[in-house]
């Protein structure tokens, strides 16, 4: 009974157990669509980390990408010996000839090459069925391979709406894309047209968002070659958007800068999405250097982390769109796009110019501010804006601005009485405010600059952080006000540190409940209150936290006499 149960063992595990397929150093988009491709559930596909080499007799077939691979010598000793002991083992892009490791014969290891350098996903479902037939050699469950399909010389792709899982479709011209588009219920005239490229990103749900938004979509393999045939000429994009690792090339940003083309960058995060927001950094420098600086030398627009990665139930990792932000993602191209088609007359633009220290400095950097932004006015009237009662000359609108535009600081006395009966302010009733008709989230985009928000922001991610932060002065003091009519929750992670003499600071304060320790007399707007804040708080910490009790010190509790009735 024992020898016939290892007989049938032994049997199972040569011809009908399951293959085993490793993947070592294989980008995640590109693992994803070899995983994607596998229909067989008796093949398993598992990314292999560089610290997991010792395990490599577990497999039956590794595949090592060595385009940059980095490994010490004890590493490549673990994959020669595996692959001395009978792994087959199949190395390709090798930068460092030492990581050349291949020990399958010529004829298996060129068609597996082939496979791959092909791509697509009957190539990856021909190879891994290759590797189970002709290299795992088992005869269950399994397909017997196709020959490999040369890559197609095509321009543009879509997934087949009917087979959403199946190969996607190519096309050459752009007329027969159209044809395609028409037949699929994707054809919308006079739509804005939308080209998606860039290999760091898996676009399909970008693709379908933009669809379901109204847009026409043109997914572009090779951005260089559809410039050059004159490709794009038939499309008139309203927008590229660059799945960027790195520049475009000199000749496309020239023909985007010509044909005035906005071009959006957004970013693949390079990794689990949970693991991406729990990281405070988010991403380092070198990955910054390529998909978002680089990016914008050649142009593009509101680079936005819009991509990353996902573990399905095997463990392996997958590219997708992060749907919350694919959300505000979309709906921020459609709005650059409307912008684009409506008439200058009808937009609204807000002018941020810089004002120095004192009640009459408008100058920056040697540039005449208040000149430049005249003439900028005068551009944008002839240009069809609407620029109601600009001043007949530079002086008259220095004039306008230091009237309406004043600042209140402590050395403007005055100042702040003088504008609201001359300098026309926007003003709301109590009720209106109240009522919540003009938000806060209305008011820091309408009244607010950057620095408003980048600081309301601060104080929205200490709370939710849980980490306090300071208010320092005026403005940080009303960034604070407007975070905690965002979310109130905000204020328990507030400390105040000085009390500002603008007129505004003690308000601002007292309509956030939030008393100052330090009453100094300073308005200078440079976070001094706040640095000196700090050892008060470290030393009130320090007390808290290292304090004797009288028990530690051996000092006997005080005892009420009165309360017993006796005296001492």
């Amino acid at each position: 009974m024992f020898v016939v149960s290892a007989a049938l063992t032994g049997a199972w595990n040569l011809w009908f157990s399951s293959t085993q397929v490793g993947f070592v150093n294989y980008q995640v988009i590109n693992l994803g669509q070899i995983s994607k491709a596998n229909h067989n559930s008796f093949i398993k596909i598992s990314e292999i980390s560089t610290d997991e080499l010792d395990d490599l007799d577990t497999y039956d077939m590794v595949f090592i990408n060595a385009m940059g691979l980095r490994i010490t010598e004890e590493q490549r000793a673990q994959i020669q010996k595996a692959a001395d002991g009978g792994l087959p083992v199949l190395t390709t892009a090798a930068t460092n000839p030492a990581n050349k490791i291949i020990s399958l014969d010529s004829i298996q290891a060129d068609t597996l090459k082939h496979y791959l350098s092909n791509g697509g996903r009957r190539n990856y479902r021909s190879m891994l069925n290759y590797v189970r037939v002709h290299i795992d050699k088992k005869l269950f469950s399994v397909s017997e391979p196709e020959a490999v399909m040369k890559r197609a010389d095509d321009v543009l792709y879509h997934m087949d709406p009917k087979k959403p899982e199946d190969e996607e479709l190519g096309f050459n011209t752009v007329a027969g894309y159209n044809t395609f588009l028409q037949h699929n219920g994707l054809w919308k005239e006079n739509a804005p047209r939308i080209i998606v490229t860039g290999p760091m990103g898996e676009p399909s749900g970008l693709i379908a968002k933009l669809e379901e938004t109204g847009n026409m979509v043109y997914p572009i393999r090779s951005m260089r070659s559809f410039i050059q045939n004159h490709g794009i000429d038939s499309v008139r994009p309203s927008a590229i958007i660059n799945m960027a690792h790195g520049r475009m090339g000199e000749p496309i940003v020239d023909y985007l800068a010509k044909q005035n083309i906005p071009l959006f960058s957004p970013l693949n995060v390079n990794r689990l999405v949970e693991e991406w927001e729990r990281d405070k950094m988010g991403m380092n420098g070198g990955f910054m250097s390529q998909s978002i600086v680089t990016p914008e030398i050649d142009g593009a627009i509101r680079p936005f982390a819009l991509f990353g990665h996902y573990k399905d139930e095997e463990g392996l990792q997958h590219a997708y769109a992060i749907p919350e932000r694919l959300e505000t993602f979309v709906e921020t191209v459609n709005n650059y796009i409307a912008l684009q088609r409506k008439p200058n007359s009808e937009k609204r633009v807000a002018i941020y110019y810089y004002k120095g220290p004192g009640q009459n400095a408008l100058t920056a950097g040697g540039m005449e501010v208040v000149p430049s932004l005249y003439n900028l006015l005068q551009r944008m009237k002839r240009e069809g804006y609407k620029v109601d009662g600009l001043p007949t000359s530079s002086k008259e609108l220095e004039q306008m601005i230091q009237s309406q535009g004043a600042v209140f600081g402590s050395y403007a006395e005055g100042a702040f009485d003088r504008f609201m009966e001359t300098g026309k302010p926007e003003l709301i009733t109590k009720e209106q405010y109240e009522s919540g008709e003009l938000s806060a989230a209305t008011v820091l985009a309408e009244l607010g600059g950057f620095d408003l928000a980048g600081m309301t922001g601060l104080f929205l991610g200490g709370a939710a952080a849980k980490i306090p932060v300071l208010t320092d002065g005026f403005l940080s003091t009303v960034s604070g006000l407007l975070a905690v009519l965002i979310r109130k929750e905000a204020k328990d992670y507030m400390l105040a540190s000085h009390i500002s003499t603008e007129p505004a600071g003690a308000a601002v304060l007292q309509m956030l409940d939030l008393p100052a320790p330090l009453h100094m007399g300073m308005h200078l707007g440079e976070g001094s209150g706040a640095v000196a804040m700090i050892p008060l708080l470290r030393m009130g910490a320090k007390v808290y936290e290292e304090m004797s009790t009288f028990s530690d010190i051996s000092v006997e509790q005080y005892v009420d006499y009165q309360e017993k009735g006796e005296r001492p």
